[in-house]
């Protein structure tokens, strides 16, 4: 009696514990769905007002959401998760308070932890961004992660740019993706696409054919290659077909750089000098006096003056005139990533004096020419810089 017993409720633990997982799968792919068509057809702030009343109760977001802005995010757990974890908890940290015994009896039946995020930005009434991640929990076994549960996860982004502190290689920008993979993200394997609004309607469906099939497996997908087939190829293809270099800043249109950039400002140069590292050997720190920020720049505007490392050819030539070298007393355009005025002395930074680091052909002459070109670019970035981070 007491076998049958047993054996009943670990049936009806097995029907619980699958069933979940098909409700999980099935909001995961009508989420991805939602996604799918903004990225497609990006709307306004009507379709984050439509996602409000279909996932309410999955929704998070900081400070106002009004059509002027709004970073909406929709985060979805399997039941298990739910039950178990605890209610702050974000989805790459949504492991650590669970016990292991329930994780490994939940795999006996094909259950494990996971998550699906979707997250949509609007400015202005216009949607620029809409991604899409998912990803679970899996045990390697020996050999991979040491043994210890790690997070598999697989996503495709859509912005109005592809740099987001990356290097800008012309071959992306000129087919309008970027594929990153990566196979030791501290306890995880991710891969990720990026796209954009020049990305062809085809590439964005190719990459959004994601495997929902690793929520309900018996057995676990253990590689981002189960979870995103197409994005996984492209990014192994784009591994061993590196273009020449992957920053062509100086071949690209001024449009396209302005728009790809993070961060703008125009500035005066007050000095240059000359220095030294054993990790940098020389290298030159010019001073600068900022005038205006046509682009982002909030964290530049702490202080007037600022701090940038230039590579040694940060002049773009058609710009260089007689002298590839800046000069002090005049004003240029700076291009950079993520200005640091106040860098933290627990990081370990090879930057000398915390400067900025400009990558080539980044600075410009300020010109009429040159100001009417960034302004034409930075208006194909309706997110004027803002980070994509959630």
């Amino acid at each position: 009696m007491a076998g049958l017993i047993l054996l009943s409720l670990i049936a009806i633990l097995f029907l619980f514990v699958r069933v979940e997982q098909y409700r999980f799968r099935s909001r995961t792919e009508r989420l991805h769905a939602e996604i799918l068509a903004l990225q497609l057809h990006p709307g306004d702030f009507a379709d984050i007002q439509r996602l409000q009343r279909e996932w309410g109760s999955h929704v998070h977001y900081d400070g106002p959401c009004t059509p002027h802005h709004c970073i909406y995010e929709i985060l979805i757990y399997d039941a298990l998760d739910d039950w178990l974890r605890k209610p702050t908890d974000s989805r790459l940290s949504f492991a650590a308070f669970q016990s292991p015994f329930a994780l490994r009896a939940s795999a006996l039946f094909g259950g494990r932890p996971g998550f699906a995020a979707a997250n949509v930005r609007v400015r202005d009434n216009r949607i620029w961004s809409a991604d899409f991640e998912f990803g679970h929990f899996t045990f390697p076994g020996k050999g991979r992660n040491r043994g210890y549960p790690y997070l598999v996860i697989a996503g495709v982004d859509s912005g109005s740019r592809l740099s987001n502190g990356e290097g800008l290689s012309s071959r992306d920008l000129l087919r309008g993706f970027r594929v990153n993979s990566e196979l030791n993200c501290l306890g995880c394997e991710l891969v990720f696409v990026h796209l954009t609004p020049e990305t062809k309607a085809p590439d964005i469906e190719r990459f959004n054919r994601l495997n929902f099939g690793c929520i309900t497996a018996i057995f676990a997908c253990k590689h981002p290659e189960e979870l995103a087939p197409e994005a996984w190829n492209q990014a192994s293809r784009d591994e061993q077909d590196k273009p020449e270099s992957e920053r062509q800043a100086c071949a690209l249109p001024l449009t396209i750089l302005a728009r790809d950039t993070n961060d703008i400002i125009l500035a005066k140069v007050l000095s240059i000098n000359e220095g030294s590292s054993p990790a940098i050997q020389s290298y030159r720190k010019v001073r600068v006096q900022e005038l205006d920020t046509p682009k982002n720049g909030q964290d530049f505007r702490n202080s007037d003056e600022g701090l940038f490392v230039p590579a040694k050819d940060a002049l773009r030539p058609e710009n260089a005139g007689d002298s590839a070298q800046l000069t002090v007393g005049k004003d240029y355009f700076f291009f950079f990533e993520f200005w640091r005025p106040n860098p933290d002395p627990m990081v370990i930074d090879l930057r000398p004096e915390h400067g900025t680091y400009l990558d080539p052909c980044h600075v410009l002459a300020n010109t009429p020419a040159n100001a009417a070109s960034i302004q034409e670019g930075i208006a194909l970035d309706p997110s004027n810089g803002e980070p994509y981070s959630f």
